[in-house]
């Protein structure tokens, strides 16, 4: 977030952060929606999220006026006008989006389903929105692929993006179509062997304050280490028996590293 916000590209390796995409998690839900209108539960789901934002004394109302949780039915006479008004349009757009599935390929209804929620604009509304919205795109992607190389069925393309969502997605993100000149953020495990000129460590961990044991001092020919020598004092400490001369300088130094 804080190299978007400069404006710097990025590359992502890893889908950990697929999972704070709210859009693509209410996406699946809306998916296996569509995928079993029988299931209640599933329709229940949708009808809270994002895309709709009916309240559980919404759900109340509805069915103890007569309404049913299916959206292939019609609706009671007895639903209070405007309750019925609200139901009779999500369970229209839900009916569309069905009739996507069953008369076009997997892979374009799942992108026009997607098209027509505005999930892309949605994301790009968000905090990190230009990141998320290219997890959108890249998802769509992947899925459009595993339908023509793999025949994967509307089914398989739920599947597949579950496994994106809730595994370490191993292709790589490019947030701004850009091949080169990019910062590429991934986890050790990946970065290990690239060899890049340049890495940045970030400690995952909370961080504690604590005094410099080292400094390296990196000239325009060589770097240098400067280290402390310590011996254990008790179970927790450490005692300093010896250091480099004007070590006070180089821990100040360190220090602007360590805040």
């Amino acid at each position: 977030r804080a190299l978007e916000a400069k404006g710097i590209p990025i590359k992502v390796t890893g889908g950990s952060s697929l999972t704070d995409a709210e859009e693509l998690v209410e996406f699946l839900k809306l998916l296996r929606c569509l995928a079993d209108p029988d299931d209640p539960v599933k329709l229940l789901a949708v009808l809270r999220g994002i895309w709709f934002g009916f309240s559980d004394d919404d759900f109340y109302q509805f069915h103890h006026a007569g309404g049913k949780f299916y959206f292939r039915s019609s609706l009671a006479d007895s639903i209070p006008a405007d309750l019925s008004a609200q139901f009779t349009a999500a369970y229209e757009r839900l009916q569309k989006w069905r009739k996507w599935l069953e008369h076009k390929s997997p892979a374009l209804a799942v992108r026009l389903i997607g098209d027509n929620i505005g999930i892309l604009p949605y994301a790009a509304a968000q905090g990190n929105g230009r990141s998320r919205s290219g997890y959108y795109l890249h998802v769509q992607e992947i899925l459009k692929t595993a339908e023509f190389d793999e025949g994967a069925s509307f089914s398989g393309l739920i599947d597949r993006l579950s496994d994106i969502l809730n595994q370490d997605l191993e292709q790589e993100m490019d947030q701004d179509g850009l091949a080169e000149n990019a910062v590429r953020i991934m986890n050790l495990h990946k970065a290990k062997g690239l060899e890049a000129k340049i890495v940045f460590l970030v400690e995952s961990a909370p961080r504690e304050a604590h005094e410099p044991v080292c400094h390296i001092h990196r000239g325009q020919k060589k770097a240098s280490g400067y280290f402390l020598a310590l011996i254990p004092n008790g179970p927790y400490h450490k005692k300093t028996v010896a250091q480099p001369a004007d070590w006070q300088q180089y821990a100040e130094e360190e220090s602007k590293y360590l805040s």
